[in-house]
């Protein structure tokens, strides 16, 4: 029978939530069906997606520079997770009633995993427009940041009138004095002011220097527009610029940032005076003349001259992108190797040389017919090895460990629970990497059938 004739999915689609079906082909993730509601919602009515990549059919860039991540990174999860992941409301902008004229919009996307035969075979979308929440609260929200802005602003004002009228006091108090006592302070002043000055400039420039030359990549953003005070060439280089950047708002400094959150994430830190820490902030950038995302171990921490009151706020970040590129290749490869092995029916293991404590996967269970809920032992298997070749394997193994040779070896086994006799082929060699720098004897076995 076909999957989308049956009376369940053709009930699912008929109901009014916006439903979309994706296969699980990564990276298309091809466009199965969707329901009526979901092409009102969407403005596809005049024109067929199905058998498209979903990439073709909805344009990534109308989503912001960091929707596709969010959404491939959300497929993902559904996926190797096999749980239902609700998205955080995403931008996406679709056509309006006005021909060439897009729609702002924001969408709140929940992903279903459909688990045919224990793998996940479609993701099944549900799709809501939340445009007038997202927007409504965003007004409100601009309302009160406009409204802490100006209290801020006539504070400022407050504390620069209180020191000017110190000052002109200060100025009055001096002009009282007689003329000689103000010829022999001011010779005293000029003196200190000159020696004082030159210490001042001398220490400044060092600081400078040692920021600048710094290896991590250090700014200071002043006022509310998050003006450029300070950036020293390793966040200029992070930035992916050359110079040009200081004294302008960040967002004019970095236009890509548009759409992005940081200048969301920075006002945060001003109104609330909390630092953002961040270990692993993705960002996308203009680097080498590319736009490409960046990953950072990222501090925003606020600076206040009068306390409660945030005057700037000082960066410092470290970047970690090929880090967290070679991490997520080995968490790739290690996934890969994970299907390999599973779809081989390959079972794996690994014996600690001093101890002697064995570990498998379910797949070695399964070969040998080991059913209990506890670990099996080193001893155990090697007591399900025939007799003819019990103590022959014995001995190789020994040898294997002692000299670190490649251990191969054919040989048969009492499965544990039926006693039917399989004949096994196994490889390994001793390899370092246990507790303690313990060395760990490891490898796999696959059972060899008449027909092999």
């Amino acid at each position: 029978m076909n999957l989308f004739t049956d009376p369940l999915v053709t009930a699912l689609l008929a109901t009014p939530v916006p439903t979309l079906i994706l296969a699980n082909d990564a990276p298309d993730f091809t466009v199965i069906t969707y329901n009526k509601a979901y092409e009102e919602a969407t403005y596809i009515k005049n024109r067929s997606i199905r058998g498209m990549s979903y990439w073709a059919a909805f344009d990534p860039e109308k989503a912001g520079s960091y929707g596709p991540t969010l959404l491939i990174e959300a497929f993902h999860e559904a996926i190797y997770a096999g749980n239902t992941v609700q998205m955080k409301p995403l931008h996406y902008n679709i056509p309006s009633a006005i021909v060439s004229v897009g729609e702002l919009c924001w969408w709140d996307i929940k992903i279903v995993p459909i688990v045919y035969n224990g793998e996940v075979t479609y993701l099944l979308l549900n799709v809501y427009n939340i445009t007038d929440k997202v927007v409504h609260q965003d007004a409100i929200e601009k309302a009160i940041i406009k409204e802490l802005t100006l209290a801020e602003d006539l504070a400022s004002s407050n504390v620069k009138l209180h020191t000017a009228v110190e000052k002109l006091a200060l100025v009055n108090y001096e002009l009282s004095l007689t003329k000689s006592q103000l010829e022999e302070l001011n010779q005293h002043l000029e003196n200190r002011v000159f020696e004082r000055s030159k210490k001042l400039f001398e220490s400044e420039a060092k600081q400078r220097q040692l920021i600048d030359n710094a290896p991590v990549a250090i700014a200071v953003l002043r006022g509310p527009n998050h003006i450029v005070e300070m950036a020293n060439k390793k966040i200029v280089e992070y930035w992916g610029k050359t110079n040009g950047v200081v004294n302008k708002p960040l967002s004019v400094a970095l236009p890509e940032l548009e759409g992005q959150p940081f200048i969301n994430i920075l006002d945060s830190v001003r109104e609330s005076g909390v630092p953002y820490i961040n270990p692993e902030l993705c960002a996308f950038l203009n680097f080498n003349g590319v736009y490409q995302p960046r990953y950072y171990d990222m501090i925003y921490q606020p600076v206040q001259y009068t306390p409660g009151l945030t005057d700037s706020i000082f960066i410092v970040a470290v970047d970690i992108t090929d880090h967290v590129n070679a991490r997520k290749k080995l968490e790739q490869s290690e996934s890969m190797l994970r299907l390999a092995i599973e779809a081989a029916n390959i079972g794996t293991w690994s014996v600690s040389t001093e101890e002697k404590i064995l570990k498998y996967n379910p797949i070695l269970a399964r070969i040998v017919g080991w059913e209990h809920e506890r670990s099996m032992t080193y001893e155990e298997a090697i007591g399900q090895v025939t007799d003819e070749y019990r103590d022959t394997i014995i001995k190789v193994i020994e040898q294997a460990i002692a000299d670190g040779s490649d251990y191969e070896f054919t040989y048969t086994q009492k499965r544990f629970n039926d006693g039917r006799i399989i004949r096994l082929k196994a490889k390994g060699r001793v390899l370092s990497g246990g507790t303690d720098g313990e060395r760990l004897f490891s490898g796999v076995v696959i059972e060899i059938k008449e027909d092999q």
